[in-house]
């Protein structure tokens, strides 16, 4: 239907050229779907495309507070907004919740473990870098491993994802 045609529009022109036509043509097909999640989280991911990490944290913070059936994709964007707006605990909750909702969501438990180490709970952090990696997603593993986390270099050399 037209709402599908809106999204799909303004997913392409949003990720790849102009991102308020893009958040636009999202806005369109969520009012033409008022229960479609799809559009409402696209036009977060598109902010932050842009570096606009504020503006979708705060885009996609009202729309989870305002959804009662918050899937994993809505909640895994919500806490890659909340990271790169340097707010590793924050990010780790809604990680948590997204991965209550999809287990073994490899990518998201890598990330969830990332925002744990930062967030200053290496147990946490191990645990779950340890489940990413025998699932297949390696990059905070491998760090852990390489020593990215130990507390003397890691307050040194933060490096941000």
């Amino acid at each position: 239907g037209d709402a599908m045609l809106h999204f799909n529009v303004g997913s392409m022109v949003g990720y790849h050229w102009d991102p308020d036509e893009g958040i636009s043509e999202c806005w369109i097909a969520s009012r033409l779907e008022p229960d479609w999640e799809l559009p409402l989280v696209e036009i977060g991911i598109i902010y932050m495309r842009f570096g606009r990490n504020e503006e979708a944290r705060t885009h996609l913070e009202t729309v989870a507070r305002e959804r009662t059936d918050a899937t994993w994709h809505l909640l895994f964007n919500l806490a890659a907004a909340r990271r790169r707006c340097d707010d590793p605990q924050a990010a780790l909750e809604a990680y948590e919740e997204g991965i209550a909702l999809n287990p073994n969501h490899a990518l998201m438990i890598d990330r969830a473990a990332h925002c744990a180490f930062l967030a200053g709970d290496p147990v946490k952090g191990r645990r779950l870098a340890k489940k990413a990696h025998v699932l297949g997603s390696d990059e905070t593993y491998t760090d852990w491993k390489n020593g990215r986390y130990r507390r003397s270099r890691f307050e040194k050399s933060q490096t941000k994802r």
